[in-house]
């Protein structure tokens, strides 16, 4: 069983980074694209954030390109390899990190391959939005295993990397979450010491290689609050509402039906909570609400698709319907219980869980493969639906396939400029 699962670990997280190295070279959409390039490049040519240049970006965001280029060379290339790397090593730790929480392997497998789907490989590059969801997710099922056993040493390094990854993320979803989830441990007798120890320790952690890393924390808490404008502009606020795709927002709405349906299935309408594990089910409940709430926040906040953030409701959903005798989705579920309708209740709640999470996978798929992700940037950007051709008289774009469009503009550039082989110039803008 063991070398079977792990071939299956092996392979399934060959084919996300593999994913993410092949679509990831087709389409280029610009915007973000070209703001990750230009602070990625400055970071590269030994400037320091916020005070050579100034951005509002978190350091995931500059500092980690950054280093790629510095390892594998400034080029586009190197950003989809930095994705598809993190999103391979993420795929199989959050599937242990998951089980930790009380999730049988299959769900977890599931939850790991959909919340990469949602996220990098759909995009095919680094940015915020999606590695962000992903140290989310990552964190709540780190937090989930530290609650159901707080006295193990694995959970505590767990949870204290989980921080480290998450604070270096865009700070609407993940401050929230940090918070949030710090208040529910300090409240908790059974988890007060430990997580005011590494909450400490995490955040000392994350202070040190900022420092390292050549980023002033002060300075980046500054941006942060400078930008912090969006939670309560009625304009920011209204654009992530209403200027959407309208059925991209309804197709991921109703792909949350069938797990808020297994929800109110397996307990009888939450009325089945009251028999539950108390400190077990305290804990899992309100870490599904946190999760539910940074759902949410991340749909208001955050100017991208809003099934990007659906991972964390579906974390939240699954970890609110796991009961003390049961780990869900597990093979318990296949045993026969004496209570009929309790067993069928449960056997059908599993079942919608899986229909939503295999239909993220497959509308992902979907998304991934067309492109569509970069198509929803925006229209007269350089998405083109026609014949792609493959860059090669540009370093930087080297081997990534364009529409005419852009294939046109860097060769004008070239020429404008000058640039031959021999000249380092980023011609990206």
């Amino acid at each position: 069983m063991k070398v079977r699962r792990s071939i299956l670990l092996g392979a399934s997280a060959v084919l996300v980074a593999w994913f993410i190295l092949h679509f990831g070279m087709m389409q280029f959409g610009g915007m973000d694209g070209s703001a990750l390039i230009q602070g990625a490049w400055r970071y590269y040519l030994g400037q320091t954030p916020l005070v050579d240049f100034y951005t509002v970006a978190p350091p995931s965001y500059i500092v980690l390109p950054g280093i790629a280029f510095k390892l594998f060379g400034p080029s586009w290339h190197s950003l989809v390899l930095l994705t598809s790397i993190y999103s391979a090593v993420c795929f199989i730790l959050l599937i242990e990190v998951l089980q930790r929480a009380g999730i049988g392997f299959r769900l977890s497998y599931g939850i790991s391959l959909m919340t990469l789907f949602c996220t990098t490989i759909s995009l095919g590059w680094w940015s915020y939005n999606q590695t962000t969801t992903i140290a989310a997710v990552m964190f709540l099922a780190a937090s989930a295993a530290l609650f159901k056993n707080p006295k193990s040493k694995a959970n505590s390094s767990i949870f204290v990397i989980a921080i480290v990854q998450l604070s270096w993320m865009k700070p609407n979803v993940a401050g929230f979450l940090m918070l949030a989830v710090a208040i529910q441990g300090i409240l908790f007798k059974g988890t007060r010491k430990i997580m005011l120890f590494l909450v400490m320790i995490g955040a000392i952690a994350s202070i040190a290689l900022l420092l390292i890393s050549r980023v002033n924390p002060l300075l980046l808490l500054d941006s942060y609050l400078t930008a912090g404008g969006r939670l309560s502009n009625p304009f920011m606020l209204g654009q992530c509402l209403l200027y959407v795709d309208k059925l991209e927002v309804g197709i991921s709405l109703a792909l949350l039906m069938p797990i808020i349906s297994a929800i109110i299935i397996r307990f009888d309408g939450l009325c089945y909570l009251n028999q539950m594990n108390v400190r077990l089910s305290q804990n899992n409940i309100t870490l599904a609400v946190i999760s539910f709430a940074a759902f949410l926040i991340g749909i208001l906040t955050n100017n991208d698709l809003h099934a990007l953030e659906s991972p964390m409701f579906v974390v939240g959903a699954i970890l609110l319907m796991i009961k003390s005798d049961l780990d869900f989705g597990s093979n318990e579920l296949n045993k026969v219980s004496n209570d009929s309708i309790k067993s069928l209740k449960d056997v059908i709640a599993h079942s919608l869980t899986w229909t939503t999470i295999i239909s993220y996978i497959t509308f992902f798929t979907f998304v991934t493969v067309s492109r569509y992700r970069i198509e929803s940037i925006g229209s007269g950007m350089f998405f083109e639906h026609t014949q792609l051709v493959c860059v090669q008289n540009n370093r930087f774009f080297q081997d990534v396939m364009v529409g005419p469009r852009f294939y046109n503009i860097i060769t004008e550039i070239n020429q404008i400029l000058g640039v031959t082989s021999s000249n380092r110039v980023n011609s990206t803008s």
